[in-house]
């Protein structure tokens, strides 16, 4: 008998002991999601104005973080937006190289609206500085380093537990004449 009893005494210790353990854990688990999120994009570019005819159309690809807290029963948010994009446009577009190839950093802020009945989707208007850097120019003053602003605008939404987003943004390289792509995005975070 003194064995039966040691044995439910044990039972109920290591039961105890994990309803502990577990009852932190569901707290831990059950936190939301900083206002961050971390995406990889792709998409088409193409140039604008006279660059079209120079560059044509071309690949764009990288990544993007953002900050931008807006929980319900919030519905209009302003957060902060980075990214990191490489461009490849093909079809005989640069002077020297066999392609015109570009690197984008920029930083800017996110208006975002959440939209719909069921606040699942979120539309944003967005607008900041880009430093572009070309592997070389398409310009006659051979500068290869441009500094503009950019915007864009497009439509998130959470499907499966990943943030995708599509959008439109342009930047601009010169005089109002510069880059449009069009980008699909997928991200962890909010």
């Amino acid at each position: 008998m003194p064995n039966l009893v040691r044995a439910r005494g044990g039972a109920i210790g290591a039961a105890a002991v994990a309803a502990a353990l577990s009852a932190g854990a569901s707290d831990a688990i059950g936190e939301p999601l900083p206002p961050a999120r971390v995406s990889a994009i792709a998409g088409g570019k193409l140039g604008t104005g006279a660059l079209f005819d120079q560059l044509g159309a071309g690949l764009v690809w990288g990544f993007e973080g953002a900050y931008a807290p807006l929980r319900a029963p919030q519905t209009i948010g302003l957060g902060v937006t980075w990214s990191v994009l490489w461009s490849d446009f093909f079809g005989g577009s640069a002077r020297v190289a066999d392609a015109w190839k570009t690197v984008e950093f920029d930083l800017g802020l996110r208006l975002r609206l959440m939209i719909g009945a069921r606040r699942r989707a979120v539309a944003y208007l967005a607008g900041g500085a880009v430093l572009t850097r070309a592997n070389e120019s398409p310009f006659a003053d051979d500068d290869r380093s441009f500094i503009g602003p950019w915007g864009g605008f497009g439509l998130e939404a959470g499907i499966l537990g990943l943030v995708v987003t599509g959008g439109a943004r342009f930047a601009v390289l010169d005089q109002s004449q510069g880059t449009l792509a069009l980008t699909l995005s997928v991200g962890l975070g909010r």
